[in-house]
C-alpha cells in the first residue's frame, strides 16, 4: 500500500499526531511542512469564498425557470455540491446545509408542470452527504438537531420527506427523540403536514408502531392514508387484528396504488386471521367493481377446482354487462376464451372504441383462428378511427389492418349482415377519398400476397 493511500485511512486525529512528532524529530521538515499547512489553508479559504459566492448568487435569483435554465442550474448545483465536499470538514458542514437552504427559493421559481425529479435527486444526494458529514465532524447532538428540524419543517415542497431517515444514523436514538419534542412543540397552522411526516419518519427509524399511531392522530384525525399506513404497519409485526380495525376504519383510497395497498392488506390480516371466507367475499366485490384481473387471478386460485367453472362462466357474464366495454373487452382478452370475446364483440361492436389499438388488436389476434369475422369487425373498428379522424401517422398502420382483412376474407363462411370484403373497400374509398395512401399501399400489398379482393 502507498503511502498516500495510508494517509487517506487515517483520522484527522492521527495525521495531527504524526506530522507533530515528525516536524519534532526532524526540525528541518518543520519548515516544509508549515509552508505547505499554509498553502492548503489559503487554498481551502479561496476555495470556500468562490463557494460562498455561487450560493449567494442562486439565492439571490429570483427569475423564473424555463427547461432550459433548469437544465443550466442542475449543472451548477451537481458541480457545487462536488465542490463543498472537497473542502475542509468544518467549511463543509456550513456550506452543505446552505447548499440545501437553496431548495425553496429554487423550487418556487419552477412551473408546477415541470417534472422536478432531477432536481429532487440532487438535494436528496446532499442530504445523504449531510449524514456523513455529521457523522465524521463529531457535531453536538443539539447542532444536528437544528439543522435537521430546519430543512424538515420549512419543507414545503415535499423535497425532504425522507431526510429524517437519511440522517437518522447522525442523530442516533436520543437525537430522534429530542427532535420529536422540538416537532412537536412547532406545530402550528402552517407546517401541519410537515411535522406529521417529520414524526412519522422518527417512528418508522425507531420501528415503533405505537409512535407512528401517535404521530397520526398528533396533529387532528387521521386521513385514509394514515389509517391505512398504520394497518400496513401492524400487520408487519403481525398485529392482523389491530390491523383490520384502522383498514375497516379507513376508505377505499382513490389512487390505484394505494388502493392495492389496501386490499392486499386487508386479505392479508383476513387470512393471517383465519377468515378465508371474509377474504374471498372481498375479492369478489372488488373483482366486480372494476373487473381487476389480477383480483380475479386470485379469486380464481383460491376457489376449489369443481367451482372453477361456475366462477368463469360468472366472470364471462360480468363482463358481458359492465358499463365499460373497452374494460371488459380487456377483461376476457386476460382469460383468452375466444368464444366469449367473439360474442362480446357481436354483441358490443358499436360501442367499441376503435383508438383502443392495444385491446383491440390482443382481441382480434385471439379470434383469427377461432372466428375470422369478429376479428375483421375489430380489424375494421380501428381502422374507421384512423379514416374518421385523418390519423395521417396512422394510415401505413390502417392499410396494414385492410391487408389483414383480405386474408381473413376467405374464410368467413358468413358474413349475416355486414358487408363482405370487396363491398366494405369500396365503400370506404368513396367514404374517404383523401386517404389516397392507404389505398395504395393497400394495392401493392395485396398484389404483393396474392390476396383476391
Amino acid at each position: 500500500m502507498l503511502v498516500k493511500e495510508k494517509i487517506a485511512l487515517l483520522s484527522a486525529d492521527n495525521l495531527a499526531y504524526i506530522l507533530s512528532e515528525v516536524c519534532r524529530s526532524h526540525p528541518e521538515v518543520s519548515y516544509q511542512v508549515e509552508d505547505l499547512l499554509n498553502a492548503l489553508i489559503t487554498q481551502q479559504k479561496d476555495a470556500g469564498e468562490a463557494i460562498k459566492q455561487s450560493l449567494n448568487i442562486i439565492s439571490q435569483d429570483k427569475k423564473d425557470l424555463d427547461e432550459q435554465k433548469v437544465e443550466l442550474l442542475m449543472q451548477q448545483l451537481r458541480s457545487l455540491r462536488k465542490r463543498i465536499l472537497t473542502l475542509s470538514a468544518e467549511n463543509m458542514l456550513e456550506f452543505i446545509v446552505q447548499f440545501l437552504h437553496l431548495e425553496s427559493g429554487i423550487m418556487d421559481r419552477l412551473d408546477p408542470s415541470m417534472d422536478n425529479q432531477d432536481l429532487y435527486d440532487i438535494f436528496n444526494a446532499a442530504v445523504v452527504n449531510l449524514n456523513e458529514i455529521l457523522i465524521k465532524q463529531k457535531t453536538p447532538l443539539n447542532q444536528k438537531v437544528d439543522i435537521v428540524l430546519a430543512l424538515s419543517i420549512n419543507d414545503t415542497h415535499g423535497t425532504f420527506d425522507e431526510i429524517i431517515m437519511h440522517c437518522k444514523e447522525a442523530l442516533t436514538e436520543d437525537g430522534l427523540m429530542i427532535l420529536k419534542d422540538r416537532l412537536e412543540n412547532a406545530l402550528n397552522d402552517r407546517n401541519v403536514e410537515e411535522v406529521k411526516i417529520g414524526l412519522k419518519q422518527i417512528a418508522d427509524c425507531l420501528q415503533d408502531e405505537d409512535l407512528f399511531i401517535h404521530a397520526c392522530t398528533f396533529t387532528g384525525s387521521p386521513t385514509t392514508i394514515d389509517r391505512m399506513e398504520i394497518a400496513l404497519r401492524l400487520t408487519e409485526c403481525k398485529e392482523d387484528k389491530e390491523a383490520l380495525k384502522w383498514l375497516v376504519s379507513a376508505t377505499m383510497p382513490d389512487d390505484l396504488e394505494w388502493a392495492d395497498l389496501y386490499k392486499k392488506a386487508m386479505l392479508q390480516s383476513l387470512e393471517n386471521l383465519g377468515d378465508y371466507a371474509k377474504a374471498q367475499e372481498y375479492r369478489l366485490t372488488w373483482f366486480e367493481a372494476d373487473l381487476d384481473p389480477v383480483m380475479y387471478d386470485q379469486l380464481f386460485q383460491k376457489t376449489r377446482l369443481h367451482l372453477r367453472p361456475l366462477l368463469h362462466k360468472d366472470a364471462i357474464a360480468k363482463a358481458t354487462t359492465f358499463h365499460d366495454p373497452m374494460q371488459a373487452l380487456s377483461f376476457l382478452n386476460h382469460l383468452r376464451d375466444p368464444v366469449a370475446i367473439a360474442s362480446f364483440v357481436y354483441l358490443k361492436i358499436n360501442q367499441l372504441d376503435g383508438s383502443y389499438d392495444s385491446v383491440l388488436n390482443t382481441a382480434a389476434e385471439l379470434l383469427r383462428k377461432n372466428d375470422q369475422l369478429a376479428a375483421t369487425l375489430l380489424y375494421r373498428k380501428m381502422i374507421e378511427d384512423v379514416l374518421s379522424q385523418t390519423k395521417v401517422n396512422l394510415f401505413h398502420s390502417a392499410a396494414k389492418k385492410l391487408v389483414l382483412c383480405a386474408a381473413l376474407s376467405p374464410n368467413v363462411k358468413d358474413w349475416h349482415t355486414y358487408q363482405q370484403h370487396a363491398d366494405y373497400i369500396k365503400n370506404i374509398v368513396a367514404q374517404y377519398p383523401e386517404a389516397a395512401a392507404v389505398w395504395t399501399y393497400y394495392q401493392k400489398e395485396s398484389q404483393q400476397k396474392n390476396i383476391k379482393k
